[in-house]
């Protein structure tokens, strides 16, 4: 057998050997030099390239073979641009949780977030909806009824990797416009956009936009109540959820500037999992104005999750009626289980338009301890039966891990759930 198979290799090189002295004599007589790179490959099943002949059969780089290409060619095997938005809710910072924050120089709440920081920090925009005034600048820290916290709060968001921050809710009022103007002068100096209370209607108009991965993505804050009324003869403007002509206008207007629109709203009864209908309605009015992806806040606890399609071009569009509280020091367990909900929107390279195509929601839990003091966010997929059992919570209320599980089970689609699902119309 090993002598056979000699043979057959020595015939098979004699062979070979043949056929490239038959070509090259051909060449000569043409007067063309024929080369291997020449031969169509069928031609050369056999031939050995050298070293020499390796390098420069393998030099030619996937930048000149997209060179090469026609401009439709290229389009085609493009990647598509895509970019991922997260949101979550309230960060609603009682007493309690900035007593824990307390330090000798200060205020320091960065490890309250540290377990969700690699998540949010992650996410190509970031947005969360910061509940209590940062008007440390001219009034003293309060908490409850009357907020007013650290501006260390602030500080905190931007180091966890939030981008775009939303300030149309009930409490933006709290200590007046000075503190709301405090406000906006603290996030203008950190350089991040704030949406949903403005200095003027100049500033109203201007439409917060970001620009991510060739994505412009704008954002927008609407609510439905405010604890203090706006004061006559000021120039600050909120937008409230009863004036649909002008959301419908500003939505209208973002949809010209930017791929997508993101829009924040506050409303909604507090302490409920119902969702009225009169936000229902609202929704699907928002997404047929061209909202693309609305997050609501405002009850306190995580409500449904779910799909709602625009009737003029069948995009489907997330929305979640209620994200609850970020983080809070609330004395009610339901109040302590949030949601960090993920969307990725795609750009289309056949239309240009750019659309949601998945979206993924990972609830959250807020634990303290007893006393209400050690306050720290955890995946509820790392909260443990222990830690349920031992939460401060239970000073005030019950908490169990099975309560938390099927609150999620009756907000979330099993698809979307800690896990990036194609969006789909609910059943």
């Amino acid at each position: 057998m090993y002598r056979n198979s000699r043979t057959r290799k020595y015939l098979s090189c004699l062979t070979a050997c043949l056929v490239s002295a038959m070509v090259a004599a051909c060449g000569a007589a043409t007067g063309t030099a024929v080369t291997g790179d020449r031969l169509p490959e069928q031609a050369r099943p056999g031939v050995l390239l050298s070293a020499e002949d390796q390098v420069k059969e393998s030099s030619i780089t996937n930048e000149d073979l997209a060179d090469s290409q026609t401009p439709e060619r290229q389009e085609k095997t493009k990647e598509p641009e895509e970019v991922t938005i997260l949101a979550v809710g309230d960060n609603l910072i009682h007493t309690s949780v900035y007593e824990d924050a307390e330090t000798a120089e200060g205020y320091d709440f960065h490890p309250m977030y540290q377990y969700v920081k690699g998540q949010i920090s992650r996410a190509d925009i970031a947005t969360v909806n910061q509940e209590t005034p940062l008007a440390e600048s001219v009034y003293a820290v309060s908490g409850y009824p009357a907020f007013n916290s650290p501006d260390a709060a602030g500080d905190a968001l931007i180091d966890t990797g939030f981008d775009v921050i939303n300030l149309a809710n009930n409490h933006m009022l709290d200590k007046g416009t000075k503190g709301a103007l405090a406000t906006l002068a603290y996030w203008e100096e950190k350089g991040i956009p704030a949406v949903g209370f403005y200095a003027s209607e100049e500033d109203a108009d201007r439409i917060r936009i970001i620009e991510k991965n060739g994505i412009k993505v704008a954002f927008l804050g609407y609510t439905q109540i405010s604890n203090s009324r706006m004061p006559s003869g000021t120039d600050c403007v909120m937008i409230f959820t009863s004036q649909e002509d002008r959301i419908r206008e500003q939505i209208q207007e973002a949809r010209q500037q930017a791929d997508l629109v993101v829009v924040h709203v506050h409303w909604g009864t507090e302490n409920t999992f119902r969702v009225d209908a009169s936000v229902r309605a609202l929704a699907q009015k928002m997404v047929d104005w061209g909202a693309d992806i609305i997050v609501g806040n405002h009850p306190h606890v995580l409500q449904e999750l779910t799909v709602l399609t625009r009737e003029s071009d069948g995009t489907r569009c997330p929305v979640i009626y209620s994200l609850g509280n970020f983080i809070s020091a609330q004395k009610i367990g339901s109040n302590l289980l949030s949601g960090m909900l993920t969307v990725k929107a795609v750009r289309d390279p056949a239309t240009g338009r750019v659309r949601p195509a998945a979206m993924c929601l990972d609830p959250i839990v807020t634990y303290y301890e007893s006393g209400r003091q050690g306050f720290r966010i955890y995946p509820l997929e790392d909260f443990t039966e222990e830690m349920a059992a031992d939460h401060g919570v239970h000073e005030f209320d019950s908490m169990s891990l099975e309560k938390l599980r099927q609150i999620v089970d009756d907000a979330v689609p099993d698809r979307y759930l800690n896990t990036m699902g194609e969006l789909e119309e609910p059943e």
